[in-house]
């Protein structure tokens, strides 16, 4: 991909990069969506959908997550490299919700997206510290979908990588006042992995 490509922001809403939809691509495929695509003739193994306005729709969780095209997957990690590769601030590039493409992988957890994310740590560590409209960084949105297994131990390796670029991550407090670690606690943890809640008690210590 060219810079100049890879620096384009559509106009419209929500006013993202080349880099901002290639990572909506990578969001779970749900149980209701396998359905749909069953009813409609489909092989489940078709990339999903995105949703342009994602911001506005519900998370899904992880409970309802039935696969990922692991071939689709690997095609948009790829992309991701090669327009960093191309544009590296397009890391950087807010939406019209102050979001950066790192704010997008963090708010829906799956296989893919943790990949992407460690991706775009690898290329930007400073997108971890970039704050939204709603004054959030991207690990307000990891640590406030721990209420389950699965997301919680896809996390892990996530959380260790973000607070390693900023250890005082935790301590962010968003519009609502509201840090990382009371997002957490306002959730149901019995699903949350005794290593993530260790190593954050690590850090909230230090």
């Amino acid at each position: 991909m060219a810079p100049r490509e890879a620096k384009f922001v559509h106009r419209y809403a929500p006013a993202e990069t080349a880099l901002h939809r290639v990572v909506r691509s990578l969001r779970v495929v749900s149980c209701q969506e396998v359905t749909n695509a069953f009813a409609n003739g489909q092989n489940n193994q078709t990339p999903p959908q995105t949703d342009s306005n994602e911001d506005s729709r519900e998370p899904e969780t992880a409970e309802e997550t039935v696969t990922e095209n692991e071939e689709f997957g690997n095609l948009m990690l790829a992309a991701i490299g090669s327009i960093l590769k191309a544009y590296p601030a397009a890391a950087s590039i807010p939406n019209m919700f102050g979001r950066t493409a790192m704010h997008l992988v963090c708010m829906d957890l799956s296989p893919a997206r943790k990949e992407a994310a460690l991706l775009l740590l690898e290329h930007s560590p400073q997108t971890v510290k970039e704050i939204d409209h709603f004054g959030r960084t991207p690990l307000h949105y990891v640590l406030d979908q721990q209420q389950n297994s699965i997301t919680s131990n896809l996390s892990l390796e996530l959380v260790r990588s973000i607070l390693l670029h900023d250890p005082k991550a935790l301590q962010q407090c968003d519009t609502s006042k509201e840090t990382p670690y009371d997002l957490l606690l306002k959730q149901d943890l019995s699903g949350c992995s005794t290593a993530l809640q260790q190593l954050l008690d690590e850090h909230r210590e230090e």
